[in-house]
């Protein structure tokens, strides 16, 4: 028996919103433009890489702030397909998330499977990295080859707080598309 009485009626309710924005057609996405060759990479974006890999914020912090990241073009790549802000996004550090998109990074980057910052996050439960996320104009519409948004990756564990951010999102997206 479930303790809290609220949880099935709150799901519901969540399942029939998602069902709502699903039926509303989603914007054509480009791709954007990604660098994926690595050895093409210079010594701090991979050093970045490798620290962003060993959740080390410091060092990654200390790494961005070489002039080599003062041009956009320097954070947006991918190694074994993600890029340094959707490493950032799932390791749910706001500040390094924050750092890099002050730098440029592109919040809509896709992986090889569609897959965005915003998802990562979303999946990790790291709402306050979803939420700058969005207010980076992260696309919470984008479709990972798998089907699912942004919404449906938080819905998997659930975390209620995410979800709520992405419905409150997608609600203010219909009513400018509906303007």
């Amino acid at each position: 028996m479930n303790s809290n009485p609220y949880s099935r009626s709150f799901t519901s309710s969540l399942l029939a919103i998602c069902i709502i924005f699903a039926a509303i057609a989603k914007p054509s996405m480009a791709n954007p433009t990604i660098t994926t060759v690595e050895k093409s990479l210079s010594v701090e974006q991979k050093s970045l890489i490798n620290a962003l890999k060993q959740k080390d914020e410091v060092a990654s912090l200390k790494l961005l702030s070489r002039p080599v990241f003062n041009q956009a073009s320097n954070l947006n790549y991918l190694v074994d397909d993600n890029s340094p802000l959707m490493l950032a996004a799932e390791f749910g550090s706001i500040k390094l998330t924050e750092k890099l998109i002050e730098l440029g990074a592109d919040v809509n980057a896709l992986t090889s499977k569609n897959s965005t910052a915003l998802m990562k996050a979303a999946y990790w439960g790291h709402h306050n990295v979803v939420t700058l996320l969005l207010k980076a104009d992260a696309n919470p519409r984008t479709e990972h080859t798998n089907g699912f948004e942004a919404f449906d990756f938080a819905l998997e564990k659930p975390y209620r707080s995410i979800l709520l951010t992405l419905v409150e999102r997608l609600a203010q997206n219909t009513n400018q598309q509906i303007a």
